[in-house]
């Protein structure tokens, strides 16, 4: 169930006793902190996911004006899934490979590649064609997230700066998905309906009341901050293990394992971001 900013800072009015509109704590005061609160829970929480979509243009590579992701787990165009990886990844920074086999001439304009670019000894994924999505006959399996790029390779996704590329470049108009973890729209008026599940109405509440009264400069309101800062921690914690220990609607039992069997634990990826 959605709930609307005024809700939670009506909630957190109550707790501190200020029962009037613009009275001990400013409207434009109170969606200020919980604008900050709200932000932070969605950030540490990683939680809850949304859907941005965007038309490609044909031969371009790099896409702006997207919202800051706090995590992308999911990436389609025109419905196909591509692995969202990094440069470095592509380059083979991982396998101190720092690929320098590209040699197909100038890149296409409007590529990701570096400014300078001549085609000669320049990794290959700034020398890739554009291809029309979804890319037929390149799906193999694993998907290869981790290895350098070489032609033909199944098309993949990377953040530079919070700027979207994907290689090969889209040589037809087709829709983009990005599914994951966005920053929270600013919160600008009492009305405005919020991201986050009404669960989570009391533990913002209380980091709003904890803003509100540490902006107070008395003893009485320096140590109800630090209570309800207290709770505020104690909250976000059950909501973080919630959200971790939540498996989804599916039957209780046994449930299959499915990945690579040979890797005990998830892979670590230690050349850049894998989100950003």
């Amino acid at each position: 169930m959605s709930i609307t900013a005024g809700q939670v800072i009506a909630s957190a009015r109550y707790d501190s006793s200020d029962f009037v509109n613009q009275g001990r704590f400013s409207d434009a005061a109170m969606l200020d902190w919980l604008d900050r609160i709200v932000n932070e829970l969605t950030r540490e929480i990683l939680w809850p996911e949304c859907r941005v979509t965007f038309s490609t243009i044909p031969y371009v590579q790099e896409y702006t004006g997207l919202p800051e992701f706090f995590r992308t787990p999911r990436c389609y165009f025109a419905g196909q899934s591509i692995p969202i990886t990094t440069i470095n990844l592509l380059e083979g920074h991982q396998i101190q490979f720092y690929d320098q086999t590209g040699t197909t001439g100038p890149p296409v304009a409007q590529g990701g590649g570096p400014p300078g670019n001549v085609g000669t000894a320049s990794p290959r994924w700034t020398l890739q064609v554009a291809a029309d999505y979804p890319v037929a006959g390149q799906a193999t399996f694993p998907a290869p997230d981790a290895s350098p790029w070489y032609t033909g390779s199944q098309p993949r996704a990377y953040y530079r700066s919070g700027v979207l590329g994907i290689v090969p470049m889209p040589l037809n108009i087709v829709t983009a998905c990005l599914e994951g973890v966005i920053e929270h729209p600013v919160i600008t008026a009492d009305s405005q309906v919020l991201l986050i599940p009404r669960s989570w109405q009391e533990c913002a509440a209380e980091g709003v009341r904890w803003k509100a009264l540490s902006s107070d400069r008395d003893d009485s309101s320096s140590r109800e901050a630090d209570k309800a800062a207290a709770r505020y921690e104690k909250l976000k914690k059950d909501l973080i293990l919630l959200k971790r220990r939540y498996s989804g609607d599916a039957p209780r039992g046994p449930k299959l394992l499915t990945g690579r069997s040979f890797y005990a634990h998830a892979v670590r990826r230690n050349s850049g971001w894998s989100d950003w």
